[in-house]
């Protein structure tokens, strides 16, 4: 009797095969992809939950907000936010009478020192640019998380207007950097929960740099989330610069509130609206949101 020989897959069969299984592969890869963005998304709202908790413990402990930033000595409102995100021995090491880009604070093309420390809390894990930013000899980071200006710009030719509303956060008379603004809980009276705290910034800010004229520390509301133009650094109108509450997630912005909550606001969140939520006193209706 002669033996039989198992019979394997012909060369056709193969690539039916191979083609099959391309195509589940191309099938389910955009699946695993929105997955991952989903949870990117969702820590990226728990960093800024994070903020919001930090800043409400600074504020019971103070009895005020953080300043937004001062020239007296140069700083912005992170230093003083590192005892409130478990950050204590950055906070130690960091000496206030001096200005941030001056040692201990940055040690020049190293980063090694407190400013150049990596925080994960400082990033949207979204967003793949760098984290670090060594543009110049001061080495330093960068973060992705900003705090609201409302619709007043900065610059060099800055001068207080009465178009302007007042946000959490600012300059003393809306253009003071030595008298740097300070803000309470009782001053929210348009309501903590319809009052921008923070937001994101596609393009990292400097948030450790005081100047005005810089992509820095705070965002805007001059112009809607993502705007064109007002995203990647600051953008310049006669020298009163802005910058637009942004982000890499599709369709809009992460948003920390007053009483501590995060929204999420599309970039088509009518104007007048997106302004009203950036004053703490303006008296504006925003409405069911």
């Amino acid at each position: 009797m002669s033996a039989h020989r198992p019979r394997g897959f012909t060369l056709i069969e193969l690539l039916v095969v191979i083609a099959i299984i391309a195509v589940l592969i191309a099938l389910l890869l955009p699946a695993v992809q929105q997955a991952r963005e989903a949870a990117r998304r969702s820590q990226c709202k728990n960093n800024l939950k994070q903020w919001g908790l930090a800043m409400h413990n600074y504020h019971d402990t103070a009895g005020v907000f953080p300043f937004a930033l001062t020239n007296t000595k140069r700083h912005t409102w992170l230093p003083g936010m590192w005892p409130f995100i478990d950050q204590a021995p950055l906070y130690n090491k960091y000496n206030f009478s001096t200005d941030f880009w001056l040692p201990p604070n940055i040690i020049t093309n190293s980063f090694n020192s407190p400013c150049g420390t990596f925080l994960p809390l400082y990033y949207c894990p979204s967003d793949p640019s760098s984290n670090l930013g060594n543009g110049d000899v001061y080495w330093r980071t960068v973060s992705n998380y900003v705090v609201n200006f409302s619709n007043v710009p900065v610059g060099g030719s800055m001068t207080a207007s009465a178009t302007y509303k007042k946000g959490p956060f600012g300059m003393g008379g809306f253009t003071n950097q030595v008298a740097p603004q300070s803000t309470r809980m009782n001053d929210f009276t348009d309501g903590t929960s319809v009052t921008l705290l923070m937001s994101e910034a596609a393009a990292k800010a400097d948030v450790f740099n005081d100047d005005v004229l810089g992509p820095g520390a705070m965002f805007q509301t001059i112009n809607t989330p993502n705007t064109p133009a007002t995203i990647s650094l600051v953008y310049s109108t006669s020298n009163n610069n802005q910058r637009a509450a942004s982000s890499v997630h599709t369709g809009g912005v992460h948003a920390l509130m007053g009483d501590g909550s995060v929204r999420f606001f599309s970039n088509n969140i009518n104007l007048g609206v997106w302004q009203a939520l950036g004053s703490i006193n303006g008296g504006e209706t925003v409405g069911e949101l």
